[in-house]
């Protein structure tokens, strides 16, 4: 490969990484946020919210020793239950 090619791709690369650059910096900006601030008074009630439905953690670990949880299989489950 010439010494002219080589410049020419490094040049070329160099060209796309800026206008890659040029493109996210443009598009990139932070958008405005429209607030609304208001002194503090009674009103009445504008929306309900109402969900139906469950809540319920992510897992369920049962650790207690004497019913038998994660360590039950291991031998540690009843340790001195019958001493």
């Amino acid at each position: 490969m010439s010494r002219g090619r080589k410049i020419l791709i490094g040049v070329g690369v160099v060209a796309v990484l800026g206008v890659l650059a040029a493109r996210a910096v443009m598009a990139g900006g932070e958008k405005a946020v429209t607030v609304r601030a208001e002194d503090v008074e009674r009103r009445d009630l504008v929306a309900r919210v109402r969900a139906s439905g469950h809540m319920r953690p992510p897992a369920h670990h049962r650790s207690d020793p004497v019913r038998g949880g994660p360590a039950a299989g291991r031998g540690l489950a009843r340790r001195g239950a019958g001493a």
